[in-house]
């Protein structure tokens, strides 16, 4: 396998045989391009024939997961179930705004040929934000640090140099995550109200919506902010605040 940038520069040349992963930041913006050929044979050139199979994962932004494979939204406290089979890679996602305590645990369940289960977390511009352990129990719990999805992608990590070699099964669980569209705290600041939300389809619209009591009838809500969400599915807004109101609720509407 070789990748190339959009200007044609070559980017990596990776080993020969068995399964082998390249992961990188994209530099420039544009297509970018993967060559597959057969670089066995020696001096005398290549000879062979064979299958191979291409796993892809592009962050930030949706996915979709392959039939038959697992992956996709990760639900608060429950127990997802993964296999990976040769050099599969599992994505699953969750919603969170800032300031949400998370912990995300990953449990090996099953293992052959060296398999050791590996999870890595992701946050919502695409940033590596946690480089896990391999096999056994692994758990990392953080704040954090923005709005919007974040990604855990799990795969195989044992196989040392030679890269992964084995299957097996785990179990991943969220505590603090949340699925689909979310409308995160309010944030007083003086005179300011803050508001914000994640979880909305890149560039679909959305219309905020405010009442001071919360048993109106959803047609006699203000709209007070009618936009689209940005490249990560997020939208913010600021609001004032008065004081003298004893209280103010606000709706997330997608039209």
């Amino acid at each position: 396998m070789r990748v190339y940038a959009p200007d044609g520069t070559l980017l990596v040349t990776s080993s020969l045989g068995g399964v082998r992963e390249y992961a990188f930041t994209a530099a420039t913006n544009g297509t970018f391009t993967v060559l597959v050929a057969d670089g066995g044979g020696g001096s005398s050139g290549p000879m062979g024939t064979g299958t191979y199979q291409f796993h892809f994962v592009k962050l930030p932004g949706a996915f979709i997961i392959p039939p038959g494979d697992n992956g996709g939204a990760l639900a608060d406290a429950v127990n997802s179930l993964g296999t990976i089979s040769l050099g599969d890679m599992d994505l699953w996602s969750f919603n969170a705004c800032q300031g949400d305590g998370i912990t995300l645990q990953r449990t090996q369940l099953s293992a052959t040929n060296g398999f050791a289960a590996w999870m890595r977390v992701y946050d919502p511009n695409g940033v590596l934000i946690y480089n896990g352990a391999t096999g056994g129990v692994d758990e990392y719990a953080f704040t954090a640090a923005n709005n919007g999805t974040f990604a855990v992608l799990v795969a195989d990590g044992g196989g040392g140099s030679s890269g992964p070699t084995g299957t097996g099964t785990y179990q991943l669980t969220g505590l603090g995550v949340s699925t689909g569209l979310i409308l995160c705290k309010p944030v007083i600041s003086g005179t300011n109200l803050f508001l914000s939300g994640a979880g909305g389809m890149t560039a679909s619209n959305f219309v905020l919506l405010t009442a001071t009591n919360i048993v109106t009838p959803l047609a006699a809500w203000t709209p007070i902010r009618t936009n689209q969400f940005d490249q990560l599915g997020v939208f913010s807004f600021t609001n004032f605040f008065d004081v003298s109101e004893p209280e103010r609720f606000f709706r997330l509407l997608l039209p």
